[in-house]
């Protein structure tokens, strides 16, 4: 698979994540404003999708320099990009009270955690011989 094809398909997979993030924030709307079950039943979709993705692209990945890293990027900034941007309007707008222990879950506790494994994939992937040798994107 090219270079441009590889481009291509993470442009469509930012698309798509956008869309499936979106979605999941109609449902947090259409909640009250509440995180719930569903809305955290529509997150794991979005999470599947995200890794299938992922396990689709594994060798075409390998062939951009940091393609890897790239895709998990990609995810960590729009999702977690997502849901402190809808905290923002909440608190800008005056609905900051709706902000509870299931919104900080998500807006603390996965941004640390996923933060975490982003820095560890990023020094892993730094560390590592042979990507010299990859297709630049």
């Amino acid at each position: 698979m090219s270079t441009p094809n590889v481009r291509k398909r993470l442009a469509a997979y930012a698309v798509a994540m956008l869309a499936g993030v979106s979605a999941v924030h109609v449902v947090i709307i259409l909640s009250d404003q509440q995180i719930t079950l569903a809305s955290q039943l529509a997150l794991v979709v979005v999470a599947i999708g995200y890794f299938a993705f992922y396990w689709a692209n594994y060798r075409p990945l390998q062939r951009v320099r940091f393609g890897h890293l790239i895709t998990h990027a990609i995810g960590y900034v729009i999702v977690n990009g997502s849901y402190w941007v809808h905290a923002a309007y909440l608190w800008a707008s005056g609905q900051g009270s709706v902000i509870d222990s299931a919104w900080y879950g998500l807006l603390f506790g996965m941004g640390l955690c996923w933060g975490l494994g982003l820095a560890i994939h990023a020094r892993a992937t730094f560390a590592g011989q042979g990507f010299e040798d990859a297709v630049v994107a």
